[in-house]
């Protein structure tokens, strides 16, 4: 099933892809993650040229979601979009969920906690699950910070120099 997320658009300048620190294979295996995954590509041409960071994303149980019930890693592009390693303009592609079936859906950065989505949503989405919209974040501005009139991040390495950066 391929679903399609939105976080809203980065105006980065592609830092961590121009300054060649922008990891080959998913950078979650380490805490507070540990997730195991193999997505990588096998070399730096690989990355589409729009793409910003590294995203986890989890599908998680519409009667508790606190239980994930799948997980995968993808880059996320400069639109806010998102792609899975095989550059697939489609969405995100997870093997074990069930059309018609209802999930909470939740992102994360490799440098800030889950952002999770407000409502369950049905799958396959027929319109991308938009994470800038801030009633769309469960507990809405307590997990983004308002940006313009976009829900965005709290923090995260906005320059690729390996320090976080606030908001």
């Amino acid at each position: 099933m391929i679903l399609s997320w939105d976080i809203g658009i980065y105006n980065l300048s592609y830092c961590l892809l121009e300054k060649n620190t922008l990891p080959l294979s998913q950078p979650f295996g380490v805490s507070p993650h540990f997730y195991n995954g193999a997505e990588m590509l096998t070399n730096s041409a690989n990355f589409p040229t729009n793409t910003v960071d590294w995203v986890l994303l989890e599908v998680r149980d519409a009667n508790d979601y606190n239980t994930v019930v799948e997980t995968k890693a993808a880059l996320l592009l400069n639109d806010g979009t998102m792609a899975d390693v095989n550059n697939s303009n489609e969405g995100v592609f997870f093997g074990t969920l069930i059309d018609g079936n209802t999930y909470y859906l939740s992102v994360r950065h490799r440098n800030h906690l889950d952002v999770l989505a407000a409502t369950a949503t049905a799958l396959p989405n027929a319109t991308t699950y938009d994470f800038t919209q801030t009633a769309n974040v469960l507990d809405g501005n307590m997990q983004t910070i308002d940006l313009n009139g976009k829900a965005a991040l709290w923090a995260g390495d906005f320059n690729g120099d390996n320090n976080i950066s606030v908001s």
